[in-house]
């Protein structure tokens, strides 16, 4: 049964009016309960009061097909527990699958995540572009620095259809951490080229020497921590299905991220120089024109 949904769990979280958590508690168990087990595809319904005064009111069903065609008499039995709660409750439900672990989170707590976390991903990188801004007295450089950020959320993605997973939350913590190594990795590779170009070499000469000396080590940082963190990857047991993903998106997001530093970062830097130069001559011309029109 490994990999196969075994079942679908609705479960219900309301919060009692004051002084009245036994009697809500009484009232699922004697009067809704008795009803559900009456209903087809139902496996089973249970409740409680938990250690925050909330009730908690759950079913377990066979598909999710069997709990749709029931609720409309679900949602009418449920109607007279309104009067011992004070706001309808939040309901968290999805299929549950064997040799798997879940963590249900409400829809709108997952929507205010993913929200927060776009917020944070602008200032993140707003961030790191004025302090590289900064660092190397360019606004080019910067943008070079941080263009293989979306190769690491391209690798981390690629991971998981692998591993045939999707992107929950935790995948973001890996796909952040995998953004942190492709940044340094760059900033590497372009502070070679810029030091050398300080010596008074040719800048094709200078790529071609930075990117020979900087291979080895941007490839075994991304193959160490590849192989570094296969074993929990392919590891079946419940408590590394938690970690798992952050570390997909960690490993895969490095691999593909590194791999395109030493290939487009490179050209880009070239490419940058040449237009700076051709935007130089431009203006060198448009100033000998127009001196030579006031003379």
């Amino acid at each position: 049964m490994e990999g196969k949904c075994f079942m679908y769990v609705r479960l219900g979280l309301a919060t009692p009016k004051e002084g009245m958590a036994e009697e809500a508690l009484n009232y699922f168990r004697d009067v809704s309960i008795p009803v559900y087990d009456q209903v087809s595809g139902l496996l089973g319904a249970a409740g409680c009061i938990n250690n925050e005064g909330q009730l908690m009111a759950w079913t377990t069903w066979a598909n999710n097909e069997a709990k749709q065609a029931a609720m409309s008499e679900f949602q009418e039995n449920l109607s007279g527990l309104a009067e011992f709660i004070t706001e309808p409750p939040t309901i968290l439900e999805g299929p549950m699958v064997a040799g798997q672990q879940y963590v249900m989170v409400p829809k709108d707590g997952e929507d205010e995540f993913f929200a927060e976390i776009q917020i944070l991903v602008v200032i993140a990188i707003l961030s790191m572009f004025g302090l590289l801004s900064i660092a190397f007295r360019s606004y080019f450089l910067p943008i070079l620095i941080l263009s293989a950020l979306p190769f690491g959320f391209g690798g981390a993605v690629v991971g998981h259809i692998i591993f045939g997973k999707g992107l929950s939350m935790i995948s973001y913590w890996g796909i952040g951490a995998a953004c942190g190594v492709v940044v340094n990795d760059n900033l590497v590779l372009v502070d070679s080229i810029n030091r050398l170009r300080g010596s008074g070499k040719h800048i094709l000469e200078c790529i071609v020497e930075s990117g020979v000396t900087r291979f080895r080590p941007i490839i075994i940082t991304s193959i160490t921590t590849f192989v570094g963190l296969m074993p929990m990857m392919l590891e079946p047991s419940v408590q590394a299905n938690f970690l798992k993903p952050a570390v997909i998106s960690l490993s895969f997001g490095v691999v593909l991220s590194s791999s395109v530093t030493l290939i487009l970062v490179p050209c880009l830097y070239l490419i940058g120089d040449d237009v700076k130069e051709s935007i130089a001559q431009f203006k060198a011309s448009i100033k000998s024109q127009i001196s030579n029109k006031s003379t």
